[in-house]
Parts: C-alpha cells; structure tokens; sequence
C-alpha cells in the first residue's frame, strides 16, 4: 500500500455502464441543430439570459450545453423546450436507463482498489489482487486499525460503498439514473452525493 493524495483516482471503472445512457443520448440528439446552428445558438443563449454580443458567449453557451448534456445540476425547462425536448420522452429514456441499471447491479463486481481517508485531502489506497471480489474487499478494507476510519470503494456512475468510522457494515450508496421534476427545471443532482442515491444498509 501507497500514500496517495486526493488528486489521483480513487475509482473502480465500469466500462459497460454509463448512467443516464439513453437520456444522454436524446438530448444531444435534441440539441445537435442548435449546436451547429449560429442563429439557433443566439437564440437560445437570449432565452437563457446571456450576453450574446459577448466575445466569450459561444464558449460560455457550449459549455453550458455539454454541462446539461452530462445530466448533472440543474437543466431548465426554458433550454429544453428551446431545443423540443418533450417529458413524456425523457421519462421513457429513464425507463431505458433503468433496466440498463439493474443489469450492472446484478452483474459481479471485481474491485481494483479502495481507499481510506487519513486525514482532510490525504488517502491511502489499497490495491486489491485481480479477480478479489467486492465481499473480500470490504473485508481486506475493515481490517486492523485502518477500518476506524472512513473507507471508500467507489463506482463511478454507479456505487458507493461507505465504510464508516467504527462500523464493520458496509453501506451500498447505488447512484440510480433518475431526475425530479422542480417548478422550472429538471434536477438530475451532482454525481454522488444527490438526486438517484439509493441507500441500502
């Protein structure tokens, strides 16, 4: 085991699986014309309220656009009516996502590492053999003095497993692919720690 500071990765990659497949893909299908489109682009960036005249607006709009592609934070209704987006469409794109989601979940998960949290900003991580499984991870991770202190292995878009100080149970935190309806926007939530965290244990 190495001292690793917070910079370096600290997740277990799930290839296959991409949270919010499907609705990604609909809404860069959606927003593809306006992308290319000057006139479009103005448009939108009016009804969003930026400064069209602005010298950085494409950058700044673009930007914005890719963040909303991404399906984090916040998307207002205002961009997804600009770009034809319609609810009934996207709530089918969630079912999608979903049964795409339950398919990773049951899959078995081999981790490659995980990490205990020293101190603010400092990790040590811990590199598990090829082919350890999740169950002898959790174990490897709990062992001697280290379990006394927050551990992590985590699945980008997918799982968070916590180790929480003192406690020999894990808690599975499954990053389920779902959006709420809020008065003027969607609210997909910042990966992690928001909107689709279903806990278990």
């Amino acid at each position: 085991m190495n001292i690793f500071n917070t910079f370096l990765s600290k997740c277990n990659q799930t290839d296959n699986y991409t949270r919010f497949y499907h609705t990604k893909e609909y809404l860069r299908f959606k927003g593809r014309e306006t992308l290319i489109n000057k006139a479009k682009l103005t448009e939108l960036g009016q009804t969003l309220g930026y400064n069209t005249d602005s010298s950085s607006f494409l950058a700044k709009i673009h930007k914005r656009i890719h963040g909303f592609e991404s399906c984090t934070g916040r998307i207002p209704f205002k961009y997804l009516e600009a770009i034809d987006v319609k609810l009934e469409e996207l709530k089918l794109c969630q079912e999608l996502d979903f049964e795409l989601f339950e398919i990773e979940k049951s899959e078995p998960r081999f981790p490659k590492k995980g990490f205990h949290r020293l101190a603010p900003a400092i990790f040590r991580m811990s590199e598990f053999q090829e082919n350890t499984s999740e169950e002898d991870a959790i174990q490897y991770m709990i062992q001697g003095d280290l379990w006394m202190l927050y551990a992590s292995i985590t699945y980008p878009e997918l799982l968070i497993i916590i180790l929480s100080s003192g406690k020999k149970e894990p808690s599975y935190h499954w990053l389920t692919p779902e959006f709420t309806v809020a008065k003027q926007w969607l609210d997909f939530g910042t990966l992690g720690y928001a909107n689709g965290i279903t806990r278990i244990g």
